[in-house]
């Protein structure tokens, strides 16, 4: 094996490294662009908009200790070894655009965001290793899957692991309010204080401080080339700065509320948080910047020299990945521009009672604004004819993918119990009409219980352009929930206007007594839209008919 600098042997024409440019540009602006829709949607996720320019020079500063590559006279990889390396690149690039297909329709679904972006670092590594060599891919493995900190935990994460972290520091913070002499309570994540309550990162929000320190945490460790024992344990202290700032900005919250009154904590919200991320970062940041400067810590090995069979076709394998991402991305495109509905469905409108005596209208803060993304919305709270109390709300999107999205994550199955309220359990679907011989709307059903006794919420994802529920038929498995979800891709149907109606019944504890009242009572809530007003104009101009 000759001696060979970092450039030698790379490739056997200088325009391979230009086209090889052009793949990995194309691959990671085509995967960059399905992770910013979801940044987009997640405000505990803002930092996944640095997350590729850090990666991207933590790739830079890499480059001085690549291996030392040479090309040998060895003979190529046997054909069996060829086959199924193309063989695991058709699975890389069917995996790729199959993915890409379905985030066109749901852009936030975990599950299939982790799938395309491993298919995406499987064809960049893929690349790198017919160009460059299996060791050089190697190297740079790190910062390539450094990048999966900016994609969102799986469901079963957040069920399993953010939400009783998040629950388990209400809790504590609570008690310790106590302590100093203000009684509090807890609700799921929400900290009831005498004057109002307090948010651990809102009802249904995550601890954001986490994510952005396991981000930093891994950053730091790799660009100042820790030894592996360091940077896991750099890892675990920045976890644990995460939960005891967090912690702490959330019990200042609550004592403030306690004692200033609830208007203080949207005052202290925003610099009590910048506080809280700063000493967590200033803390990090020391403890790896003494590490790094340790003076008996060994020095980093020379870059490796290795030796690889000529390669087949190199350039031909970064015109493929091109040509892949491009056909990927343009047929997506074009089947989800078949859907050709000119003519909106039969119309109708639901108008909470804002004019009725009882009538009161609930926050909706910028934090909730932030995870819903609607483009207009009434919440609120009133009693009925017999005086019995009713809460729901209405939201309207321009943008149904937003909308279908917003209720796979952030229903009142997910966010009442995060907020104290127990599941008792889920009653399927049941239907509303929206007049005599009008429009079947499927509402799904679901059972509550809070310290005043059982409540039922009844609840709707509607496309308003195509006159359709936008949630699966009355089956809660998981073979049904694919297939609704996998028919909406296969109709092509991703833009579109949404409406969300729910409506709370309390004060009857009878299933069947529920499901009448919430009939009857629905009916008093549709209006019959002006078309010629748009739905926002409506919204806040109807008066309700007692």
């Amino acid at each position: 094996m000759s001696s060979a600098n970092p450039a030698e042997g790379f490739s056997t024409h200088p325009r391979t490294h230009v086209f090889a440019g052009i793949a990995l540009a194309l691959l990671f602006g085509f995967l960059i662009a399905r992770w910013a829709g979801f940044w987009r949607s997640s405000p505990d996720f803002s930092h996944g908009w640095a997350v590729p320019l850090l990666a991207a020079y933590l790739a830079w500063e890499y480059l001085a200790d690549r291996p030392v590559v040479a090309v040998s006279n060895e003979q190529r990889s046997p054909t069996i070894q060829r086959w199924l390396q193309g063989a695991g690149l058709v699975a890389v690039g069917l995996l790729l655009a199959g993915t890409r297909l379905i985030l066109e329709a749901f852009p936030t679904w975990p599950a299939i965001l982790w799938l395309f972006s491993i298919s995406g670092w499987g064809a960049t590594l893929f690349l790198i290793s017919r160009i460059y060599g299996w060791a050089t891919a190697r190297h740079f493995t790190f910062p390539l899957l450094f990048t999966a900190t900016a994609l969102p935990w799986l469901t079963w994460m957040e069920i399993h692991l953010v939400l009783p972290l998040r629950t388990a520091i209400a809790a504590v913070a609570a008690e310790v309010i106590h302590w100093l002499g203000y009684p509090a309570i807890t609700h799921g994540t929400i900290i009831e204080v005498g004057s109002g309550q307090v948010g651990v990162d809102e009802a249904c929000s995550g601890i954001r401080s986490l994510q952005t320190l396991v981000m930093i945490a891994l950053f730091l460790g790799a660009l100042l080339k820790l030894g592996t024992g360091r940077r896991i344990i750099l890892l675990a202290i920045g976890i644990l700065l995460a939960l005891l700032t967090n912690f702490a900005r959330t019990c200042t919250l609550a004592w403030q509320s306690a004692v200033h009154g609830a208007a203080s904590v949207e005052v202290w919200h925003d610099p009590v948080g910048y506080a809280q991320m700063g000493v967590a970062l200033g803390v990090l940041a020391w403890l790896a910047w003494h590490w790094g400067n340790d003076p008996h810590t060994p020095p980093a090995p020379a870059p490796e020299k290795v030796s690889r069979p000529v390669g087949s076709h190199p350039l031909a394998a970064a015109v493929i990945l091109a040509a892949v991402v491009l056909t990927t991305e343009i047929g997506t495109k074009l089947w989800f521009l078949r859907d050709v509905t000119t003519q909106p469905a039969q119309a109708w409108q639901a108008m909470l009672p804002i004019n009725h005596p009882s009538y009161e209208e609930d926050v909706f803060t910028a934090s909730m604004q932030a995870l819903l993304r609607c483009d207009d919305h009434r919440i609120g709270h009133w009693q009925n004819r017999d005086g019995a109390r009713r809460a729901g709300y209405v939201l309207e999107w321009n943008r149904g993918d937003i909308a279908r999205q917003t209720f796979a994550l952030h229903n009142p199955e997910v966010c009442l119990p995060a907020s104290g309220q127990k599941l008792v359990r889920a009653r399927g679907m049941i239907t509303a009409t929206t007049g005599p011989a009008g429009t079947i709307l499927p509402f799904r059903a679901s059972e509550f219980a809070d310290h005043e006794g059982i409540f039922f919420v009844f609840y709707l994802t509607w496309d308003t352009t195509h006159g359709r529920a936008l949630t699966a038929a009355n089956d809660d498995s998981l073979s049904s929930w694919l297939a609704f979800r996998f028919d909406e891709v296969r109709t092509g149907k991703s833009r579109f206007n949404a409406r969300i109606v729910a409506l709370a019944i309390y004060g009857t504890p009878d299933f069947d007594r529920a499901v009448a009242a919430f009939r009857s009572e629905f009916q008093e809530l549709l209006q019959n839209p002006d078309t010629n007003q748009p739905n926002h104009d409506f919204l806040r101009n109807q008066t309700y008919l007692d």
